[in-house]
C-alpha cells in the first residue's frame, strides 16, 4: 500500500474508531458497530452463508470515478469525500461519517467495469447535510431497501471472483436481485468487508 493510500486509510480508521477484536467475520462487524456509528438493519434473515438485511432510509455522500481500476477509484473517491467531511462543504464544518466506506461497481457479462461510485455513509444525526463545494461530490438519500450480504475477513481473494461466486450462490438459491451492479463495504484496513447486492 503506498504512503498516500495508507494515510487515507489511517484517517478513516481514526474517524471510524477501527479498533476491534479478531473474531468471526459476522461477529467482528457486530463488535465493530457496538463501538462506532453504524447504520443498523431493521431486520436480518440468515440464509446459508449470507444474510438478507432490511435497512431504513439512509443517506450518504458519494462521487463517481471512471476509467480506472477499483483500487485507484476507491483512493481517488475517498480523498474527495474526506475533504467534504473535513470543511470542504457549504457550512465549512466537520461532517461526521458512518461505517462502512464503500464502492458501487457495475457488471457487464460478469466482468467488473471501470465505472465506480465511491461513498461514505452519513449518520442519522446529520439531518441536513451541507452542500459539497466540489461539484463532483453529492449527498444522496436512499429509501428503505433490502440487500443480500456476504461478509469476509483477512484473505487475499480477488474482488471480482468474490462477486461472481456470490452471484452464483444467489442464482442457485433463486434469489431475485439486481445483477448489473454490486456494492463492497470495508470496515477496517485489515480486510473486514462485505459484498452486497440489492434485492428486487
Amino acid at each position: 500500500m503506498d504512503t498516500k493510500m495508507l494515510r487515507l486509510c489511517l484517517t478513516l480508521s481514526v474517524l471510524l474508531g477501527l479498533q476491534i477484536p479478531a473474531t468471526g467475520a459476522d461477529q467482528e462487524v457486530a463488535d465493530f458497530c457496538q463501538q462506532v456509528i453504524c447504520h443498523h438493519p431493521t431486520q436480518i434473515i440468515q440464509l446459508n452463508d449470507y444474510e438478507e438485511m432490511e435497512f431504513p432510509t439512509l443517506q450518504w455522500v458519494e462521487t463517481d470515478v471512471s476509467g480506472t481500476d477499483m483500487k485507484t477509484a476507491l483512493k481517488t473517491g475517498l480523498e474527495k469525500l474526506l475533504k467534504y467531511s473535513n470543511l470542504s462543504n457549504a457550512a465549512e464544518t466537520i461532517v461526521p461519517v458512518s461505517a462502512p466506506w464503500g464502492i458501487k461497481g457495475s457488471l457487464m457479462n460478469g466482468k467488473i467495469q471501470r465505472e465506480f461510485q465511491v461513498y461514505l455513509y452519513l449518520p442519522f444525526s446529520v439531518h441536513s447535510p451541507p452542500e459539497p463545494k466540489d461539484p463532483t461530490v453529492q449527498t444522496t438519500t436512499f429509501p428503505p431497501f433490502n440487500f443480500y450480504f456476504r461478509t469476509f475477513q483477512h484473505d487475499n481473494q480477488e474482488y471480482g471472483s468474490r462477486v461472481r461466486e456470490f452471484m452464483k450462490d444467489l442464482n442457485q438459491d433463486n434469489r431475485s436481485f439486481y445483477r448489473k451492479f454490486f456494492y463492497i463495504g470495508w470496515y477496517n484496513t485489515r480486510g473486514l468487508m462485505q459484498i452486497f447486492f440489492l434485492k428486487k
